[in-house]
């Protein structure tokens, strides 16, 4: 289990958020003489969420806040629960690709890269479950709960930005329904072994026929070429 708990920064830069148990709603407040919400930090708030919970630097918005508006030594930092165990990941604006991890108070990763933070967080949420239980990253984990926006919402399995043609991945889908993972994996594998076969084929077919309409044709210029040299 995963709950969130606080998200807040050092030097303050933002006003603090705490998460209560159940549904959390962040909306946006009017301002005075004008009903609009727009500009007012509800996709920011989430931005900073998703830069604490390993989201890459190249694909968050908070890196490109200037440093005029945003004091570029601010730390962000997350405390949250996995299971039973108190975490906090912390992770500078000036060095977004290092994350410092701390839990039950004690540093356990210092400015590591999101890769290795991931790659722990997800053998701690796994620790109590069976050897034999596939397991899955910690960001991958959660690509299903803390969809891109630019993913438009249009299909439950692709959730990210729809430019990227990121290829899906079922994974955390199962594994959530508590569905069998290593029978997705052995069928995904024998299907890219397929593909890659038949784009092989495909290619190699295209080189053989560059001057003729079909295989069989190609054939038979290569008998005819190799009568030739035999004469």
């Amino acid at each position: 289990m995963i709950r969130l708990k606080k998200l807040y920064s050092i030097p303050k830069s933002f006003e603090p958020i705490s998460f209560d148990s159940g549904l959390n709603i962040i909306l946006g407040e009017k301002s005075e003489g004008n009903n609009k919400t727009n500009g007012v930090g509800k996709t920011m708030s989430i931005e900073f969420l998703n830069f604490c919970l390993l989201k890459k630097s190249s694909d968050s918005r908070v890196t490109l806040i200037p440093d005029s508006i945003f004091d570029a030594d601010t730390i962000v930092y997350l405390d949250f629960n996995i299971n039973s165990d108190s975490i906090t990941i912390a992770r500078a604006i000036k060095n977004p690709d290092l994350v410092t991890i701390f839990k039950n108070g004690d540093e356990i990763i210092s400015n590591e890269t999101i890769d290795r933070a991931s790659e722990y967080l997800g053998n701690l949420y796994f620790e109590k479950f069976p050897s034999h239980v596939t397991r899955i990253s910690f960001r991958n984990l959660l690509n299903p709960i803390i969809r891109d926006e630019r993913s438009e919402f249009k299909d439950i399995i692709q959730c990210f930005d729809t430019a990227k043609r990121i290829p899906s991945d079922y994974k955390p889908h199962l594994f959530f329904f508590n569905l069998n993972i290593e029978l997705y994996s052995e069928i995904k594998k024998v299907i890219d072994d397929l593909t890659k076969k038949t784009t092989y084929v495909s290619e190699t077919k295209k080189l053989i026929t560059s001057d003729y309409n079909k295989v069989g044709e190609a054939k038979a210029k290569l008998n005819e070429l190799e009568s030739e040299v035999s004469k």
